[in-house]
């Protein structure tokens, strides 16, 4: 395929139509597929595909890896800077928001392997 050939079926329509439905809109859904073509493009030569779409169907898959990891810290309770308790005054460690990202990046990268693994065989030393 390539950065320059489409990936046709890497659509919200086409992810729906595997079942999915983690994220809700095909603006979401946009805001990760250009990223996670671009991973892949650079295995293209190292991939082959186990079933039809199967590319297309790794890509869709791995979209949803990253809306649910941007879910996952957007929605961690990170807001408080500071707080009072009883006339004593302290700040909360704003660097915990960079930690959890930082913690999840492995295993957001692993899951989006799990994805490309599972529908198509990649050979020639990447393992």
């Amino acid at each position: 395929k390539g950065v320059g050939m489409a990936y046709e079926n890497v659509t919200y329509t086409f992810y729906t139509s595997l079942g999915r439905s983690a994220i809700p809109s095909q603006a979401e859904f946009d805001k990760y597929a250009l990223e996670n073509k671009l991973y892949v493009d650079t295995m293209l030569p190292f991939i082959t595909e186990r079933k039809e779409n199967g590319i297309d169907s790794a890509v869709c898959l791995m979209c949803e890896v990253d809306y649910l990891e941007a879910q996952a810290i957007n929605t961690a309770n990170l807001s408080k800077k500071s707080e009072s308790l009883d006339g004593y005054s302290y700040t909360l460690d704003t660097g915990e928001k960079e930690r959890i990202q930082e913690a999840n990046f492995k295993t957001t990268a692993e899951k989006k392997r799990y994805w490309l693994e599972l529908f198509c065989e990649i050979y020639g030393g990447i393992k």
